[in-house]
C-alpha cells in the first residue's frame, strides 16, 4: 500500500523550477509518486497554485512560456493525485489561518494533512516556522528521510 501525505505547491514547483532550494528531494517525493509508493493528497487549489507559480515563472523569466506550456498541459495533469474538496472544511481553514496569521491556501493543505492523520510536506520555510511548535505532522523538505 501507498504511503499517503499532502504536499502542498511550494514542493511541487520543485519539480520544474530548477533555481528552488531542496530541488533534489521535491524531485524524490515525484519519483515516489509516479512509481505509486507515495500517494498525494492535494486540496482542489492544488493545480491552480502551480499553474500560477509557473505563470509567474514565465513573467520572471525564470521559465520559457514553452517549457511552463509543457509543464502544465503534459506534465502537472498526469501526475496522480487525490484532490479532496475543501468546501466543507471553510469555516475551519478560515478560523485556522486567523489563528496562524496564514493564507487559507496554505491552512487548506495543513487541514487536510490534519484530517487524514498523515504528513504535509513543505517548501514554505517561513509557513512552516509558524505552524511547527503546534503541528508535529507538518514537516519541511530538508527533513525528507524523517517523511519517507
Amino acid at each position: 500500500m501507498a504511503k499517503r501525505m499532502v504536499v502542498d505547491s511550494s514542493v511541487a514547483l520543485k519539480w520544474w523550477l530548477e533555481d528552488e532550494e531542496f530541488v533534489v528531494e521535491s524531485r524524490d517525493i515525484l519519483k515516489k509518486v509516479v512509481a505509486e509508493e507515495i500517494e498525494l493528497l492535494v486540496p482542489e487549489l492544488w493545480f491552480y497554485e502551480i499553474s500560477n507559480g509557473l505563470n509567474v515563472a514565465i513573467r520572471r523569466q525564470i521559465i520559457s512560456k514553452k517549457l511552463g506550456l509543457e509543464f502544465v498541459v503534459e506534465e502537472l495533469q498526469s501526475i496522480r493525485v487525490t484532490q479532496v474538496p475543501i468546501v466543507f472544511h471553510l469555516l475551519e481553514i478560515f478560523k485556522v489561518a486567523q489563528k496562524y496569521n496564514c493564507t487559507v491556501y496554505d491552512i487548506a493543505y495543513l487541514i487536510i494533512a490534519e484530517q487524514e492523520e498523515i504528513p504535509l510536506v513543505t517548501g514554505d520555510k517561513r509557513f512552516f516556522n509558524v505552524v511547527k511548535g503546534e503541528t508535529a505532522f507538518v514537516k519541511y523538505l530538508s527533513d525528507l528521510t524523517q517523511i519517507l
